[in-house]
């Protein structure tokens, strides 16, 4: 942090700004949800479908079912469905399904259930692999294409590529599951345990539902290679937080000294701070800066979970099966705490490289699983659809030190 700034009117309009608009929590009753990404591929030549192509499928099959074309903020239209989710595209042409949020995991559950298995199914029949994986296991990151126009993305884009090709490896051609969870427990307590047991448990979660071992047709050497790109994208706006006691203050501080891809233009970037040290900077310019920062748990009113892989529709659920056991009640997330320790960005790297094959992280990824599915059973939070997957993908992966990345290395087209 600039010591010039470290006490100054401005850091603390800013502070206040992000407990408002970050920190608060939106309100009881909207608990939990899911944002599951999926890459569409040709299914010919396995390459990225184009969103014209894949907007054509997602009209037809979304008008029976009452889903509403509406204009996306990037020029491309979102799919509104009637009880309040959405279908909409990032930036490489990967299709994401975002829940509406909802009182319980089970119900989260239930509407991927319902939504995902017949829009892949539909797909496939018109050429197109909606494809659960963290990464595109076949393509090149030269037959990439950014199909999403508007000055955003492309600003992100030659922010990114100046770094190297993680960034635009992770725009171009990733996917993942995002779980959202509420800021606090019902009672309104324990918001920053939370907020840094969520960002412990990220090296656990990675290794957990690692999913992306193979890219450009071969074995990448990484359990995730998802992971392992936002781990070199930009060290300044990604990573795990959660060592300060005061996290809005802890991530207004991260936001200052990321660089500010919308100002930087041709010139070389700069922290977003010395911007606003030189008075060429606004609140809504912050507001859209704010959106460009990627660590493992982001504040947006909610916690949104973001170290996990794209998963086959199946096993969409589990994640946030996982999150919500952990911080089940008071007791659960006490437990969690005690099992995933202080935020480590090592355990990060480790996670991407190895997986469950580190044996720190297997041993603490079973111990995590099972306290977390004990902790959903005991308290009510976990039944149903939710409960049985995840007991399901425990038994088939987790207990046996393996996860799906361990399956499907040789199965890159």
């Amino acid at each position: 942090m600039s010591c010039s700034l470290a006490d100054s009117p401005y850091r603390r309009r800013l502070l206040e700004d992000e407990r408002q608009r970050l920190f608060t929590p939106r309100g009881p009753g909207a608990r939990y949800g899911a944002e599951v990404e999926l890459l569409a591929l040709d299914a010919e030549d396995g390459g990225p479908s184009p969103i014209s192509r894949t907007l054509e499928l997602l009209r037809r099959h979304g008008e029976p079912r009452g889903w509403r074309a509406v204009p996306g903020p990037h020029g491309v239209p979102a799919l509104h469905l009637p009880d309040g989710g959405q279908v909409a595209f990032e930036p490489g042409g990967q299709v994401e399904y975002a829940t509406p949020p909802r009182a319980t995991p089970m119900a989260v559950a239930d509407e991927l259930a319902r939504i995902l298995p017949p829009l892949v199914e539909d797909a496939a029949a018109a050429g197109i692999r909606l494809v659960g994986r963290g990464i595109d296991p076949g393509t090149p990151l030269e037959r990439a294409r950014l199909f999403l126009p508007g000055e955003r993305y492309e600003a992100m884009h030659r922010y990114l590529s100046r770094i190297g090709d993680a960034g635009p490896r992770m725009m171009l051609q990733t996917a993942a599951i995002q779980v959202n969870v509420e800021l606090t427990d019902a009672a309104g307590g324990d918001g920053a345990l939370r907020w840094r047991t969520l960002h412990g448990a990220a090296p656990y979660l990675t290794a957990i539902f690692a999913n992306s071992a193979a890219y450009g047709g071969r074995d990448s050497g990484f359990a995730s290679y998802r992971a392992r790109q936002w781990r070199l994208l930009d060290r300044r706006r990604t990573g795990v937080l959660g060592r300060e006691s005061d996290a809005a203050a802890e991530y207004t501080d991260f936001a200052l000294e990321a660089g500010w891809i919308f100002g930087s233009g041709e010139r070389e970037p700069e922290p977003f701070v010395e911007g606003l040290l030189r008075g060429e900077t606004s609140l809504a310019d912050w507001h859209g800066h704010l959106t460009t920062l990627f660590p493992e748990v982001r504040p947006r009113g909610y916690l949104e979970v973001r170290s996990i892989d794209a998963l086959p529709p199946e096993w969409a659920a589990v994640p946030l099966a996982v999150v919500a056991g952990a911080l089940a009640d008071p007791a659960a997330l006490r437990g969690t705490a005690e099992i995933v320790g202080a935020p480590d960005s090592a355990r990060l790297q480790d996670a991407a490289r190895h997986g469950l094959r580190d044996p720190g992280l297997a041993a603490g990824g079973v111990e995590l699983f099972r306290h977390a599915l004990e902790a959903g059973e005991r308290t009510g939070v976990l039944e149903g659809r939710a409960l049985t997957a995840a007991w399901s993908y425990f038994e088939t992966y987790t207990a046996r030190g393996l996860a799906p990345a361990d399956e499907g290395v040789d199965q890159a087209a």
